[in-house]
């Protein structure tokens, strides 16, 4: 997917100025708010946003967040993907959802990454069944999730795609021998092999609209909430 970084520079400048500046506690916004700016990108992240208020957060992928903070159709684009301008938000934790049938097989990360880049490729050689190892992959350069598996295991394989969190678990719910990989509070009753591992999750916007700054601001003020929604505070 092509990302345009055009509008990047401006952000870069503004944004680290006025976001992280010292801020008083104050209560997270209630869910059933709704900001009044646009906000989409990450899925990964759409629980911690829409927690804090969002509840018009588009859940589109962190590509097309970029994306749609360039093109101006987002005021503030929600990505896991680590570009210039970017403001760190809060913390992703990544599972690896399997399919039911491999039970509650529990893997170090050192096995899943293997698992991802295709070194291992039996679920008998990690004290599993007889099966093949299918891989659920999100999209190289339009998922964050799937940005932050690959730095952390230095890159891993497409398997069957995914277009969403959401796709993902139900690829791996309703598949056998399956492995993909989620931010946590997305896995629902699967099983997940091991994890977690972190990354963080960034927002974009131009630096100067008060009420994201104080979105932002109210987030990091509040590392309980941000807890409590399955995230972790920077």
């Amino acid at each position: 997917m092509f990302i345009n970084f055009s509008r990047l520079a401006k952000a870069a400048s503004v944004a680290a100025l006025t976001v992280g500046v010292a801020f008083a506690a104050q209560p997270a916004q209630k869910a059933s708010a709704q900001v009044s700016f646009s906000i989409g990108g990450s899925t990964a992240a759409a629980g911690l946003y829409t927690g804090f208020g969002a509840s018009n957060y588009q859940s589109i992928g962190s590509g097309a967040g970029i994306n749609g903070f360039n093109d101006g159709s987002l005021q503030a684009g929600a990505t896991d993907i680590p570009v210039d301008g970017a403001v760190p938000v809060a913390n992703l934790r990544i599972v690896f959802p399997i399919s039911p049938d491999l039970g509650g097989l529990s893997l170090t990360n050192d096995q899943i990454g293997s698992i991802l880049r295709g070194e291992i490729t039996n679920w008998n050689q990690v004290g599993g069944p007889d099966e093949a190892i299918t891989i659920v992959s999100r999209a190289a350069g339009s998922s964050g999730t799937r940005a932050i598996v690959d730095s952390t295991f230095g890159g891993t394989q497409d398997g069957i795609p995914a277009g969403s969190s959401g796709e993902v678990v139900s690829i791996v719910a309703n598949g056998s021998g399956e492995i993909g990989y989620v931010e946590q509070g997305n896995l629902g009753g699967l099983n997940s092999a091991g994890g977690p591992i972190s990354g963080p999750t960034y927002i974009l916007f131009d630096g100067t609209n008060p009420d994201i700054i104080d979105f932002i601001n109210n987030i990091k003020a509040n590392p309980d909430q941000v807890r409590a929604l399955g995230y972790d505070p920077l």
